[in-house]
């Protein structure tokens, strides 16, 4: 019997005969199966990147210290680094080994330039996170903010950033396509739009330098400032190393000529003292035309009005925790008057007396020279700061100026979205016309005509417009049981004796709106607990029915999201079936209407940004159907559309509500709501008047505020004013 040839033969990895050829064939299908894997974990790792590059847009960024001005400031804050003993990543390392070998590291000497020091904010290291996310950040700039001759351009703009033809893309995920916009020497703005638009990421554009402003002086709040023992105020006061040395000379020469006059036997000649005295002249002039001598009040102001006290302005930074070095960072990007400051969602680390200062000193006369941009998801306090709105269109991918102020920019949502609509079905009739008229094209030719007849140099055909829409639904459980009843309790800080609360007596039913407001620290989240079993009162009792079904949020999902080792590849979506027992498609409903991109529904939940996360416990609020709600700061992580959609799926809840809230939004836009000031009152609890309370207690936070600020300069002018009568006494001997 006849065979068919098998040809060659060779052994396999196993010890199996088999042909050449079979052998060539399994080579080719792994090598297949292989290119077929590299793909979908490079299109996996491009769509993680690209969530990631964005994911500060959810994250309610906020931070402190200034990013680098130069490359110059970069490499010597990582020789800084590695001087210091700390660990450089590899492409630090790169970057000083290639300065090193060029010659270009700078000095780590102070410059001793006979007074022309820069004054603005110390380069500092911007987060590792920030460097990571904008590598894979691809910026083409067609017109302005892109270079030096830009820069330099005589005839350019009053605009400090004026951008024409940009696009934006995260590793092939387009974020802006051929986008315009402009900020004016002076104008403030907000950057409103969806959570992952590219709010985050436009600012640290900028903030890097990949976009250019017309400003030297750009500072941009990123990280808190670092721990040490120098103060908060020395931290502001040295932003000007030269004054800071001048004024250390005049004031050890004072002391000096003072020790000499005091001395038994006549310490100097008169030479000496003619010296003395015209160089303590000259001191005093040159510090007069730096104003330095209002330094000091001006940094107490700042310090004062976001909250600090005496102590912890003049405490080491050490001593702070890290939403107060938060702070220091903001004062100090507010101190040094920059031509363009950046800021990414400031309020969240601010109570509400420090965001109604903030936002009251960004619209005033301190701020007059200085352009602001801002990414907020408080309404409020955009609209008290007078800010302007730049719209991040997520899926036109263009950047939009709107005329008015955010009450107007919100309200005009369903007209925008008309207007969009109408210019969609505008287009695709063009291209039916073009395809069924006398001399029909085909759908390339009708498209490429088109596109030549469109204003602009779009590339692509307008997509049917998609409208933005978070709902937040929170189903309430059907039985009407009494719900939490607190009983003369009191509570007192372990280690302490003062009480934080005492003799409270109140009840939570299914009909309770109550909004908790007050200073960080004030007892607004050791109440929650209290409500909630998380802590115990140390007097008196909390009752919590047998049954009762309390829907929490709190603002450290650690504690409401399975985020341990053992949960280390739980997606959203799986948690809400595990945790609820509903369908995997009920599971990704809820998530998509609280805001979760479907793409991020089998994210491991770790992997997920805070925003995103977020958005899972909201959904699995949605889920609960409990008797009350309570939310410790449910907006931190919200965009302004989406902190509008709260409130009306609070208002639309049928049982009680308890929220802790620096947002005067929030708390103006829940229906018949309490106001219940902490730390303040009998027992720790003070209830506003039902009808303009709130209002009424905001003006008077603002004045105290401002009061306190304005002692504290006051205070520091009239320290001033003794050393400067010292200075004029020694000069006069």
């Amino acid at each position: 019997m006849g065979g068919k040839k098998k040809g060659p033969t060779t052994v396999d990895a196993l010890g199996n005969t088999v042909s050449v050829a079979e052998l060539r064939a399994r080579a080719a299908d792994e090598e297949a199966r292989a290119a077929a894997k590299a793909r979908r974990e490079a299109k996996a790792a491009a769509n993680a990147d690209a969530s990631s590059a964005s994911r500060g847009d959810e994250d309610g960024g906020g931070g402190d210290a200034p990013v680098f001005a130069s490359l110059e400031d970069q490499l010597r804050a990582m020789m800084i680094k590695r001087n210091d003993g700390a660990k450089l990543t590899g492409k630090e390392r790169k970057m000083l080994a290639k300065a090193e070998k060029e010659g270009r590291l700078p000095s780590l000497e102070p410059p001793e330039d006979g007074g022309a020091s820069r004054k603005g904010p110390p380069a500092l290291s911007a987060p590792e996170s920030w460097a990571r996310a904008l590598e894979a950040v691809s910026v083409h700039v067609r017109g302005g903010g892109g270079n030096d001759d830009d820069f330099n351009d005589a005839n350019a703009t009053d605009a400090v950033v004026d951008v024409s033809g940009m696009d934006v893309s995260v590793r092939g995920v387009r974020l802006f396509e051929d986008a315009s916009f402009k900020i004016a020497r002076g104008q403030k703005l907000a950057l409103l739009g969806a959570n992952g638009s590219g709010k985050s990421t436009l600012v640290r554009l900028i903030a890097s330098g990949r976009i250019r402003a017309r400003v030297h002086d750009v500072a941009c709040v990123a990280q808190e400032l670092e721990s040490g023992e120098r103060s908060a105020l020395d931290a502001l006061v040295s932003c000007d190393a030269r004054v800071e040395e001048l004024l250390r000379e005049e004031s050890a020469l004072i002391d000096a000529m003072e020790a000499a006059e005091n001395a038994s036997e006549n310490a100097w000649d008169d030479a000496k003292w003619r010296e003395a005295s015209v160089r303590l002249g000259e001191l005093a002039e040159e510090l007069e035309r730096r104003d330095a001598y209002a330094s000091e009040a001006k940094a107490r102001r700042i310090l004062a009005g976001l909250g600090f006290s005496d102590e912890q302005m003049s405490g080491p930074l050490s001593k702070l925790s890290g939403g107060w070095r938060m702070r220091a960072a903001l004062a100090q990007a507010l101190f040094v008057k920059p031509g363009l400051l950046l800021l990414d969602e400031p309020t969240n680390h601010l109570d509400l007396p420090a965001t109604t200062w903030l936002a009251s000193y960004l619209s005033g006369p301190e701020c007059a020279k200085t352009s602001v941009l801002v990414v907020s998801h408080s309404a409020d306090f955009v609209s008290s700061a007078k800010c302007g709105v730049l719209h991040l269109d997520h899926f036109a991918k263009k950047i939009t100026s709107h005329k008015g102020d955010v009450w107007g920019f919100l309200n005009g949502a369903d007209a925008r979205y008309k207007a969009s609509v109408k210019a969609y079905e505008s287009q695709q009739k063009a291209l039916r016309d073009m395809k069924s008229g006398k001399n029909p094209a085909s759908s390339e030719q009708a498209t490429k005509k088109l596109l030549k007849q469109t204003p602009g140099n779009r590339t692509e055909l307008l997509e049917r417009p998609r409208e933005y829409a978070v709902s937040f639904a929170f189903p309430a459980s059907t039985d009407d049981r009494p719900t939490i009843a607190v009983l003369d309790a009191g509570y007192t800080i372990p280690g302490r004796t003062e009480p934080m609360y005492e003799n409270l007596r109140f009840s939570v039913h299914s009909k309770s709106r109550v909004a908790l407001v007050g200073p960080n620290g004030c007892g607004k989240s050791t109440l929650l607990s209290l409500l909630t079993g998380r802590l115990e009162p140390t007097v008196g009792e909390v009752q919590r029915p047998r049954g009762l079904v309390i829907g929490r949020y709190d603002q450290h999902f650690d504690e409401l999201l399975p985020l341990d080792d053992l949960n280390s590849r739980l997606s959203a979506a799986a948690h809400l079936v595990n945790t609820f027992g509903v369908k995997d498609q009920d599971a990704r409903a809820l998530l998509g209407r609280a805001g979760l991109e479907s793409g991020a529904h089998v994210i491991p939940l770790r992997s997920l940004s805070g925003g995103q996360k977020s958005r899972v416990v909201f959904a699995a609020l949605a889920a609960t159907e409990a008797n009350v709600l309570i939310l410790d700061e449910p907006t931190n992580h919200l965009d302004i559309e989406s902190v509008e959609a709260l409130i009306d799926g609070l208002n639309r809840f049928d049982g009680g509500i308890v929220v802790s809230t620096h947002d005067a939004r929030l708390v103006e836009g829940l229906d018949e709501c309490e106001v219940w000031v902490c730390g303040e009152g009998k027992g720790g609890l003070r209830v506003l008047p039902e009808n303009g309370g709130f209002g009424k207690y905001r003006d008077a936070v603002a004045a105290e505020v401002e009061a306190r600020a304005s002692r504290a300069a006051a205070a520091a002018n009239e320290r001033r004013r003794v050393a400067k009568g010292r200075g004029e006494k020694s000069r006069d001997r």
